[in-house]
C-alpha cells in the first residue's frame, strides 16, 4: 500500500510477528516520501479516533468495558507523540 519495492524495507512490515496493524493511511492519498511535517499533521488529524477504535475492539475481545480500564498509555515511534488518559 505505501509503494515500497526494496525487499528490506517490505521485509520489516511482512516478518515483523505483528499480526495486525492500525494505520492512519488514506489510500490513494498517502505517499512514502511525505515530511516530517505531513506526517504529523496525518497523525494528529486521525490519531485519537484511531486509538478509540483499536481500544474498544480490545476490550470487545477481552469481553471487558471501559469502566474497568484504570489507566491507559500509548506511545508510537512514528507519530512521535505521547498520549494518555487517566480515569479521574
Amino acid at each position: 500500500m505505501a509503494g515500497y519495492s526494496d525487499d528490506r524495507r517490505r521485509a520489516f512490515f511482512l516478518h515483523s510477528g505483528i499480526e495486525g496493524r492500525y494505520l492512519a493511511i488514506e489510500r490513494g492519498v498517502f505517499s512514502p516520501t511525505e515530511s516530517v511535517d505531513e506526517l504529523q499533521a496525518r497523525f494528529r488529524k486521525t490519531s485519537v479516533d484511531l486509538g478509540v477504535r483499536a481500544l474498544a475492539d480490545a476490550l470487545a475481545r477481552a469481553g471487558r468495558e471501559p469502566r474497568q480500564v484504570d489507566f491507559l498509555a500509548t506511545t508510537t515511534c512514528t507519530g512521535r507523540s505521547v498520549q494518555a488518559w487517566t480515569r479521574c
